[in-house]
């Protein structure tokens, strides 16, 4: 009985470490995979790019002013498709004509931004 505990600690402790050994490799191979991918990422960018490299932050400083633009111009399309939409109900109450290539136009212009 006593051998037969002995064993089964051996069997126990030998797959645990087996368990923890397929673990390791499991991380480490992850661990590789997102090197690659990181140098991979760097490599495209760096051969793009022109002139000094670019740190981090000033990166997402672009990228936040480059969407504050985009709001903003967003904003100015949608308050003239709301003017020229009101300039539409006044033709109909007046009995003219509505101007509604210019603003199929303009909500075109808009579904543009709003892609990018």
């Amino acid at each position: 009985m006593n051998e037969q505990e002995m064993s089964d600690e051996k069997v126990r402790k030998q797959m645990k470490i087996e368990a923890t050994k397929r673990y390791l490799d499991e991380q480490q191979k992850e661990q590789e995979s997102r090197k690659l991918q990181e140098y991979f990422e760097n490599k495209k960018y760096t051969k793009t790019h022109f002139g000094p490299e670019e740190g981090e932050e000033i990166k997402q400083m672009y990228k936040a002013k480059r969407e504050q633009e985009k709001e903003i111009l967003s904003k100015e399309l949608r308050t003239q498709i709301a003017m020229k939409e009101m300039l539409k109900e006044n033709d109909k109450i007046l009995g003219k004509e509505s101007d509604k290539v210019i603003i199929d136009q303009t909500k075109n212009v808009l579904s543009v931004v709003e892609t990018e």
